[in-house]
């Protein structure tokens, strides 16, 4: 779970501005410019902020398991792509042009 808020101590942050909070036990919070807790800048007292927003965090789904499929180099292939890194999600569900590279366990893809 991912809050969003507002400093209300000027000694801390700047106040107004919002931040992402995230949970650091039942009385301190994480602090991030960032929606990812990686990215925190501090852990302050929970009392210290204004929530105003509270957001789940992405329940992305796991990568699948790999399946061996018998490819050929350097011929070209139609696949869509059914599972991708969030941050690429606008790919998933589309038809690609597909070349295997190297072995045959990687590919190039290309718009269709």
């Amino acid at each position: 779970m991912m809050l969003q808020g507002a400093c209300i101590d000027p000694d801390i942050l700047a106040t107004g501005e919002t931040i992402y909070l995230f949970p650091a036990g039942t009385d301190y919070v994480y602090t991030s410019r960032f929606p990812c807790k990686s990215t925190h800048t501090g852990c302050f007292p929970i009392d210290r902020f204004q929530a105003i927003t509270e957001t789940e965090t992405s329940e992305w789904p796991p990568e699948p398991p790999k399946r061996a499929v018998e490819i050929e180099l350097n011929e070209v292939y139609v696949a869509k792509l059914v599972w991708c890194w969030e941050a690429s999600k606008d790919r998933c569900d589309k038809e690609y042009d597909v070349i295997a590279r190297g072995s045959g366990s990687h590919v190039d893809y290309y718009p269709n």
